[in-house]
């Protein structure tokens, strides 16, 4: 086209990594173009001091999407910290059939402002938290399961 010129059309790159299933974005306005994007150091910035326990707990690419639901609730939806990570374990009681919703640990992990990332068993889920007025919030739920364990030919 003639006298078309990109920077008239607002079209500006942003900052964007992966970290498993996730693809973060940084929309500060900085020159991107001349900076290498580092996924590790854009995840650490995300995830603050988590970020090596959410890996080793399994929060990774090698799970498959399954559903997703949003439910809309009355509350207030701020949170306080940066990042906050609770963890526990189950009976010590060893199984090969441990492939209930919540198998024998599970790590949650709230990461400022909004957003939830819960792993137990061979689940995950992660919980977006969508403010709609002060004291009113929609939580969407993605939900993902170990791709051993999906059964073939569903969503």
């Amino acid at each position: 086209m003639r006298n078309f010129n990109i920077n008239d059309f607002g079209l500006l790159p942003i900052k964007a990594a992966t970290w498993g299933p996730f693809v973060l974005l940084n929309l500060e306005k900085e020159n991107v173009s001349q900076k290498k994007v580092d996924s590790h150091n854009v995840s650490k910035e995300w995830q603050d001091s988590c970020s090596e326990v959410l890996s080793s707990s399994g929060i990774d690419s090698s799970l498959s999407y399954v559903c997703r639901r949003e439910y809309t609730i009355e509350c207030n939806w701020k949170m306080f910290e940066k990042v906050s990570i609770q963890s526990c374990e189950g009976s010590s009681e060893k199984s090969k059939e441990n492939y209930d919703r919540l198998g024998r640990k599970a790590i949650y992990a709230f990461i400022y402002p909004n957003f939830m990332i819960n792993r137990y068993g061979p689940w995950m889920d992660t919980n977006l938290v969508v403010p709609q007025g002060p004291n009113k919030c929609q939580v969407i739920f993605d939900y993902y399961l170990e791709r051993s364990l999906k059964l073939s030919g569903s969503n």
